[in-house]
């Protein structure tokens, strides 16, 4: 249950701060008023359906996450490093619509793996106490993350260098969950040769 918490606190963070910081690193590349392929509105319009088809596609897939769970969410959070860093330098307005929205989706459907597996391990009446924990440490950790980056009392970082902060972000949340995996994976060995040692005697 901790891993699941961990993941959706952690990313919901960052997926509101590209959320509210998106606009503005399109209108880096939009700075032409009679420019005709500025499609945001629809962009973000769209990507909520995309999503819900994508995670009603996801049902047809029988997946463990008991087995599989850190090692989806370690390379869910590495994917989202690898889109936000090329949404940081991409110069074309609709590579910046293709990777936001695969980045937009990719959330939506890991978020909701993540809130399902929770929602299976807890009994009814916890569901708004863990599920409001979650969300109030994201907006914990979301408020110092824009102090820090965006805040002009704080780095006050221009908007692609901010991005670019989000990406690494992503990156340690993945580097996070990809030590959780080596660790169950380590600790599953020196258990297996601790009983074949005991066995042996």
């Amino acid at each position: 249950m901790v891993k699941w918490s961990l993941w959706w606190a952690l990313t919901m963070c960052g997926w509101l701060q590209v959320g509210n910081y998106i606009q503005t690193l399109w209108a880096e590349v939009q700075k032409d008023p009679d420019q005709s392929d500025v499609y945001n509105g629809f962009v973000e319009a769209a990507c909520p359906f995309i999503s819900a088809a994508a995670i009603l596609l996801l049902q047809w897939f029988k997946i463990d996450w008991n087995r599989w769970g850190e090692f989806g969410l370690a390379l869910a959070a590495l994917l989202d490093f690898g889109l936000l860093y090329v949404l940081s330098k991409a110069r074309s307005i609709l590579l910046m619509y293709l990777v936001y929205g695969t980045y937009h989706v990719l959330y939506q459907i890991m978020i909701t793996i993540s809130q399902f597996n929770l929602a299976s391990r807890l009994v009814t009446h916890s569901y708004g106490l863990i599920f409001g924990l979650n969300t109030l440490v994201a907006l914990a950790l979301q408020t110092a993350l824009t102090f820090a980056v965006v805040d002009e009392n704080g780095l006050g970082l221009p908007i692609r260098t901010q991005f670019v902060v989000y990406a690494g972000y992503h990156a340690l949340i993945s580097v996070i969950f990809f030590a959780a995996v080596a660790g169950r994976f380590l600790y599953r060995n020196f258990r297996h040769r601790k009983v074949h040692a005991i066995g042996g005697c």
